[in-house]
């Protein structure tokens, strides 16, 4: 029997606020922020402590760094990510 491993994929953003993994599947950092707290002037922007990252689809929470690596595996976004420098938004991700 050949049993093909389907490959761990982001799933949605996520944010660490402390011990707390915020997700509501949302595909962007923006509307996650706006969802959390509507009254926000600038949800573009982090909350000093927050870590940005994303919900892998076995539900473990990477940072943008980690994210990277598993979406390159994942064929969502190209392999040239590897030397890439920036560190991976919500709007790079092949959803």
């Amino acid at each position: 029997m050949d049993v093909t491993m389907t490959p761990e994929r982001l799933r949605a953003v996520a944010i660490r606020r402390g011990d707390e993994v915020i997700d509501r599947g949302f595909t962007s950092h923006y509307q996650l922020r706006q969802a959390i707290d509507p009254d926000d002037p600038s949800p573009q922007t982090s909350k000093p402590g927050d870590i940005d990252g994303f919900i892998t689809s076995s539900g473990r929470f990477v940072n943008r760094d980690e994210a990277r690596d598993v979406a390159i595996a994942a064929g969502q976004i190209h392999p040239s990510w590897k030397t890439t420098a920036r560190k991976l938004l919500s709007s790079d991700v092949n959803w």
